[in-house]
């Protein structure tokens, strides 16, 4: 057995790194602030690299930045879209595949294909009432963003938004985009907190320092921006985060990964170090 390979992702870890690699150079290039979070924080910190079952990259970016991330990501040559084309996803707010953009055709499913995830940073006010204001002008702002009817809440809540869509021409939409988009910077302009998933009905808040101050690391053969005070953010996600997952060989089984996302669906995002089978 290849002891690198044990978990069967090495294939897919390589071509995310080359994606990384590209990502980490234009983002550089256009001064665009990201992180390594979740399991690929873990990894950075305690692998030096990918987490040896883990199948993808989480990194996030200001919610400010969105605009400047779609652009960068469209110069290269990778497909991405918004994630799971619903207005409230359990899940990161965009996917990068690793397919050329111009090989799509309609049967495409970004799920079949290694995927990177970018999830968003977030200011977060003070007060209870302003938090639950800035959470549903997020979803507005993501809504106004995407145009998309939710795919996974039901038929009638698909017809409902579906509707709405057709009430606003694009030069409106446009506009309501923008002011959404002010309208929650506004709310959490003068807040020392910060979450990276709103879209989560109970969204955990960080120190924004936690989140915005960084330090390169080694992962595999490049260095990537981790949080500075990586123990506490660490800590606060994953527990015990230096200690390893026991062997079970039966949570390793793809039908175990299976399992666990239907588990986890619709609730804050799980990243389970404990068995070894990393979140995807």
């Amino acid at each position: 057995m290849d002891i690198d390979n044990k978990y069967g992702f090495k294939e897919t870890q390589q071509t995310l790194l080359e994606i990384m690699k590209k990502i980490d150079r234009k983002f550089s290039e256009k001064n665009i602030f990201y992180i390594f979070v979740y399991g690929s924080a873990l990894g950075a910190v305690r692998e030096k690299g990918f987490i040896p079952w883990d199948d993808d990259i989480d990194i996030a970016v200001l919610r400010e930045d969105t605009g400047r991330v779609e652009e960068a990501l469209s110069e290269l040559e990778y497909y991405f879209e918004p994630c799971e084309k619903h207005m409230r996803p359990s899940a990161p707010i965009m996917h990068i595949s690793s397919v050329n953009k111009n090989d799509i055709d309609p049967e495409f499913d970004i799920k079949d294909h290694p995927e990177m995830d970018i999830w968003i940073i977030d200011r977060v006010p003070a007060g209870k009432f302003k938090r639950k204001l800035a959470r549903f002008t997020a979803l507005e702002h993501d809504f106004f963003t995407y145009r998309q009817p939710p795919a996974t809440r039901g038929a009638f809540i698909n017809k409902a938004f579906s509707f709405i869509l057709k009430l606003f021409s694009d030069h409106a939409m446009d506009k309501l985009q923008v002011r959404t988009l002010k309208r929650l910077i506004k709310l959490g302009e003068n807040g020392k907190f910060v979450t990276e998933a709103y879209h989560n009905k109970r969204f955990r808040v960080y120190e924004r320092n936690l989140l915005t101050d960084t330090v390169r690391m080694e992962f595999e053969d490049m260095s990537v921006p981790v949080p500075k005070d990586y123990d506490k953010y660490l800590t606060i996600v994953f527990g015990d985060y230096m200690t390893p997952p026991p062997e079970t060989p039966a949570e390793s089984t793809a039908s175990g990964k299976k399992n666990r996302k239907k588990k986890n669906r619709g609730t804050v995002a799980v990243y389970d170090t404990r068995i070894p089978d990393h979140h995807s």
